[in-house]
Order: structure tokens, then sequence, then C-alpha cells
């Protein structure tokens, strides 16, 4: 039985013509069972000695497929000015510096989902309840904020 590895689990993502491994989850099994763990499209990396401890593997994505090396992913500059809002269709909530070409998610009672085209984006509400904000672009990290619609 061979020693047990701690492996990242990767796929190819390509944005704006540029190559990422996106890193889909981790394991940990002995190395001659890895290659099983496996899906269609997948590659592995072992993760270094350095990353195991306080530093979650989400956190990181791999930066050249073929020679894997770890990059730590960018923090997400996108900022709320408030996190309560009138469910009045007029009173916003204004994100700032949010990421151009990525992805707004709203979650809650209205859902729906966008593309981001600028960096400030305006928010309105006409249904009240508790929304949560999705903004993401790859490789950078995710942010979330939830909102109350009174």
């Amino acid at each position: 039985m061979s020693d047990l590895k701690r492996v990242a689990i990767y796929s190819e993502t390509i944005i704006q013509s540029i190559s990422y491994g996106q890193i889909n989850r981790e394991i940990t099994c002995p190395e001659d069972q890895i290659a099983s763990q496996l899906q269609a499209g997948e590659m592995w990396a072992e993760i270094p000695e350095i990353y195991y401890i306080n530093h979650p593997v989400e956190n990181f994505y791999i930066q050249d497929i073929n020679q894997p090396s770890f990059m730590e992913r960018a923090n997400n500059s996108t900022t709320a000015d408030k996190t309560t809002v009138t469910a009045d269709g007029v009173d916003a909530i204004i994100l700032s510096q949010a990421l151009v070409d990525g992805t707004l998610e709203i979650l809650g009672p209205v859902p729906s989902s966008t593309t981001i085209v600028s960096t400030t984006v305006a928010l309105t509400f006409t249904v009240p309840g508790t929304y949560t904000l999705y903004v993401s672009r790859y490789p950078t990290r995710d942010w979330t904020i939830n909102i109350e619609a009174i």
C-alpha cells in the first residue's frame, strides 16, 4: 500500500483566453488510487505541505495546468453601501467595485442572475424579504452579503 497523498482535483477553466486550473475538491488517498477518483477531464496535483494548515484549498487555483503550481485567489473588492433597503422599487443598494464580466446572483423571494457590466451596480427590491447576493468571477474569490428588504 502506498503512502497517503493530499491532492487537489482540478479541471481546466478558460476565462478571457487565460487558462486556469479550477480546484473542484481535495482528497486524501493512496497515490495508486487517485486516478480512480477522477471524473472526465479532471487532473490532480499534490498539495504542497505549506498549504496544509489554515489554507483552505478553495482559496487557491492552479496557475499552470501542465506544471501545476498553487496560486492564491485574489480577494473580491466588491462592497455594498448598506444591508437594509426599503422594498419600494426606488430605494437602492449600491454595489461598488463590482467585477465586470462577473456574475451577480441574487437568492431570495425573487431570485435572479446577471452578468455584471459596470463596476457600480444599483439594486432595488419590490418584494420584502432576506436576499443573499453573490458576486463571482473566477479566479477571484467569491463575495457574498445578506440584504434585508423591508
